[in-house]
């Protein structure tokens, strides 16, 4: 599974809005995909949004733990944050992403994405 993914910021916006317009008509797509991208960064990794929709998921990079944390068109709504897995390490994480498979994940970031996760 790829951990790291060249991919323009334009690219990966649209790509994040198109879900969340799929799965949150309340939110407006381009601005809380704007929103959520602003979380990514080198300690908290964006991964992916579930299916239904109602929770994006973050890789707490210090940790090697998921963070599922719900969001609204304000983007992520505060101490929401819930850890859902704790790995060893990041080859143990990125295992983990593969193993919940196509059915859990809405969208995922291309950085996690293989051909069998990505949904």
């Amino acid at each position: 599974m790829a951990t790291t993914a060249s991919c323009s910021y334009d690219r990966l916006h649209s790509a994040l809005a198109s879900a969340i317009r799929r799965r949150r008509p309340e939110c407006i797509p381009g601005e809380t995909a704007r929103i959520i991208l602003s979380y990514d960064g080198p300690t908290n990794a964006l991964v992916g949004v579930t299916a239904d929709g109602e929770r994006v998921i973050f890789h707490d990079q210090s940790t090697d733990r998921a963070i599922a944390c719900r969001y609204d068109g304000d983007g992520l709504i505060r101490g929401s944050g819930v850890q859902i897995a704790a790995c060893t390490d990041r080859r143990g994480f990125t295992r983990w992403v593969g193993k919940m498979g196509p059915a859990y994940w809405g969208w995922l970031h291309p950085r996690y994405r293989d051909s069998s996760t990505h949904p």
